[in-house]
């Protein structure tokens, strides 16, 4: 009877060891992913990482160079052909300056986190500074020097001009007509146009709908919260059931953290694969079929940076896990024979 109670504790200790290696690095992971995922600054980072808001100019000039070649584009887009790469890589420098446009994007990100988590019914962004900056004489040239390269103004657009309001011709206009300062009337429709863009705009609205969908992603996240409690219940029973001594506990800790730092470690290490596998799977598939392609390289650059600065904690919790669970092994081989007979309540006793 003794020996297959002491059989059936100790493959009971052999369950819970592999059910350990086998949730450790899956519980810690998603304990991290939702410490990290809802946090604006693992999004901020990863802009940052990957300099968007310094590529920004180069990456519209190719996209609105590519947009405007396409046969389905609209008349607008495709009458500002003529405009090059460096030429809208230019206008857009000075309307969105990086530092302006970091700053803007940074409180969208960290208005939507709010959001989510509950700290906030609506997500809103403020427009003001970038309504004062549009309106700044740098702000009103460049668009001036945007019409100034584009073929000249037909005799339609030339009264629609001389008579205001707040719609631009995209057209090179002369100095005047019929003795109308056109250059004062097309500051006057830069600045109405610009009126018009409201001072915040909503980027998430408060609804009913989208509360019960962040109830949804609440209860997700607590059930991520609590993961790591399978693997902690885990290293309880293996103490409980095969634990008699330290040298018992050298070798019943050591391999299961050994084998679950180094699992951690290697799901980490593979991250970067596996978020380029997601967005071929899952998000690039989704995009408009008119995409851009340099603007679906730097999607997919984001998605590889997040996933991967997301999961990085994992790596750190990995490394320090085998570490500890090598020390233990390496002491039992050390130490073993002589810890064989040496309780744990001995230590207080020394």
């Amino acid at each position: 009877m003794d020996n297959f109670l002491t059989s059936l504790r100790k493959n009971s200790a052999v369950f819970f060891s592999v059910l350990f290696v086998s949730t450790a690095a899956i519980a810690f992971g998603l304990y991290y992913i939702e410490n990290s995922a809802f946090n604006a600054d693992l999004y901020i980072q990863a802009l940052e990482d990957q300099n968007v808001y310094r590529r920004l100019p180069d990456l519209t000039g190719k996209a609105m160079v590519f947009l405007s070649q396409q046969p389905e584009s609209e008349d607008t887009l495709v009458r500002l052909n003529s405009v090059s790469e460096n030429e809208w890589g230019a206008l857009v420098e000075i309307l969105l300056p990086p530092d302006e446009l970091k700053i803007l994007t940074d409180e969208a990100i960290t208005n939507a986190m709010a959001y989510i988590n509950n700290e906030n019914n609506e997500a809103v962004l403020s427009l003001t500074s970038l309504k004062a900056h549009l309106k700044s004489p740098a702000g009103i040239n460049s668009v001036i020097r945007l019409l100034e390269s584009q073929p000249d103004c037909s005799s339609e657009e030339l009264v629609a001009l001389a008579m205001g309001g707040s719609d631009i011709s995209f057209c090179n206009p002369p100095d005047s007509f019929f003795g109308i300062d056109l250059q004062s009337a097309i500051v006057n429709t830069i600045e109405s146009a610009i009126d018009i863009v409201p001072d915040q705009v909503t980027l998430i609205p408060a609804s009913s709908t989208q509360s019960q969908d962040l109830e949804s992603i609440n209860d997700l996240r607590k059930i991520m919260r609590l993961s790591p409690i399978i693997p902690i219940l885990c290293l309880f029973m293996i103490t409980l059931l095969a634990v008699r001594s330290l040298r018992d506990w050298l070798v019943w800790w050591g391999y299961p953290l050994l084998f679950a730092g180094f699992i951690s470690v290697l799901f980490a290490w593979i991250s970067a694969p596996l978020a380029s596998g997601f967005y071929q799977i899952v998000i690039g598939p989704s995009l408009p079929e008119q995409m851009p392609p340099d603007i679906a390289i730097v999607i997919k650059d984001l998605v590889v940076s997040i996933i991967r600065n997301a999961i990085q904690p994992v790596v750190i919790l990995g490394a320090f896990t085998a570490f500890v669970g090598l020390l233990m092994v390496i002491s039992n081989f050390l130490f073993g024979e002589r810890l064989q007979g040496y309780q744990p309540e001995d230590l207080y006793e020394a």
